[in-house]
């Protein structure tokens, strides 16, 4: 039997885009600091953990 070629189209390269960071994105609000994690935007600040329990 003989085998089909298969051709694949050749995929385009999307342009690249420069992003002016000096404007907002309008999705994030202006107060928060983007050099943290907004995983989870909060105000409150870390309490430190307790002593560490001792399980044997």
């Amino acid at each position: 039997m003989k085998k089909k070629s298969s051709t694949r189209p050749k995929l385009e390269t999307p342009e690249l885009e420069d992003w002016d960071l000096s404007q907002d994105f309008g999705i994030l609000p202006k107060d928060i600091a983007l050099t943290q994690n907004i995983g989870c935007v909060s105000d409150r600040t870390k309490s430190k953990p307790s002593e560490p329990s001792k399980n044997k």
